[in-house]
């Protein structure tokens, strides 16, 4: 019988003429199966007690600042106290750390420490807490797994940093001679504290002393940016970083070369750089050569590098941007002009362009 918002359910049960008649309410299982039913209630339980157990608990994975693998990895209760929470990494820092610098200054009685969140694939820091020591995991969002970074300041030692400050990391230009890779060997983090005296200036003498430069050295400050993208210099010791261009984060390399800026000049360079994969005529569906190209060359000069690299004919080929599209018959104009970067790939066909 159904009804709109229940349904009722009728079973007839019967019974075999001889047997005994069961008892009032259900017949609990013997034997065996009863045995197999209290294991398996058994079980039950304990996932039951382990599962809150688990959700009971936040894991906290702890960095060391400039370090780039996990220092260690705890589970804490989620209604641990931030402040309480503290003390316990200090604590397990102090058995497991190979730093002996790290652990000589955690064991001074003037030894200021805190947490603050990090992300570890973009090196940012977050949010540092303040004030906020006496509240649960739980409630600052540390749940259910979070990125720490743990900072320690001894007596005598520059403050810690907040979120809203300048941070950046600064190394020294390589120069030219090292034709490998002119980018700085060694990275250094500064930090300029917010307000009016975070200044293009208050960089350049916290760069300097970090890389331990001479504060009197004539240098260029160079933002160097993924693949010279937004690369510039910081110029005007009175500019203000917020007015300068620069970024929280950003990588800053300081060129002391004579003349004109080195940095710049190879930064800039790598903007028209352009990794291009093409085919080769006689296998029209693949590509797999790979030209490293600079996009103010123009088609003409590319292909001539591409059938160098084929051993074909330079003048029996032509380029298309892919084999259903026109030919690309001004051979004068340059790659970045018909829309070619890095990354892209060109159709190399058989037959001078026509």
């Amino acid at each position: 019988q159904k009804h709109a918002k229940e349904s009722t359910a009728y079973m007839l049960v019967y019974r075999r003429r001889g047997m005994p008649a069961p008892m009032c309410g259900s017949v609990a299982p013997q034997g065996e199966v009863l045995s197999r039913v209290e294991k398996e209630n058994a079980n039950l339980v304990r996932l039951q007690r382990l599962f809150k157990v688990h959700e009971s608990l936040c894991e906290i994975k702890v960095f060391l600042p400039d370090e780039h693998q996990v220092a260690i990895t705890l589970r804490l209760p989620k209604s641990l106290s931030l402040a309480d929470a503290t003390e316990e990494v200090r604590g397990r820092l102090l058995l497991g750390i190979d730093s002996e610098g790290l652990r000589k200054k955690l064991e001074h009685k003037d030894c200021e420490y805190r947490l603050r969140r990090y992300e570890f694939f973009s090196g940012s820091l977050g949010e540092t807490f303040g004030g906020k020591e006496s509240q649960t995991l739980e409630v600052l969002g540390l749940m259910p797994t979070c990125q720490i970074v743990f900072e320690a300041r001894g007596q005598g030692e520059e403050e810690f940093a907040e979120h809203d400050d300048w941070t950046f990391r600064v190394g020294r230009w390589e120069g030219i001679a090292n034709e490998q890779d002119p980018t700085p060997l060694r990275w250094e983090r500064v930090t300029i504290r917010r307000g009016t005296g975070a200044t293009v200036g208050a960089l350049r003498h916290k760069a300097l002393a970090v890389l331990g430069m001479p504060q009197e050295s004539s240098v260029a400050l160079v933002i160097c940016g993924e693949r010279g993208q937004g690369c510039k210099t910081l110029g005007g010791d009175n500019v203000l970083l917020e007015a300068s261009g620069a970024t929280r984060g950003a990588e800053i390399v300081v060129d002391d070369s004579d003349g004109t800026c080195q940095a710049l000049e190879f930064f800039q360079s790598l903007q028209s750089k352009a990794d291009v994969s093409f085919n080769h005529p006689a296998r029209p569906d693949s590509s797999p050569f790979s030209l490293h190209a600079d996009v103010r060359w123009t088609l003409n000069f590319a292909k001539c590098q591409m059938a160098e690299m084929l051993g074909v004919d330079a003048e029996n080929i032509h380029l298309r941007r892919s084999a259903r599209t026109p030919q690309l018959k001004d051979e004068s104009a340059t790659l970045a002009s018909v829309g070619v970067s890095h990354g892209s790939t060109l159709f190399v066909g058989q037959g001078a362009p026509r």
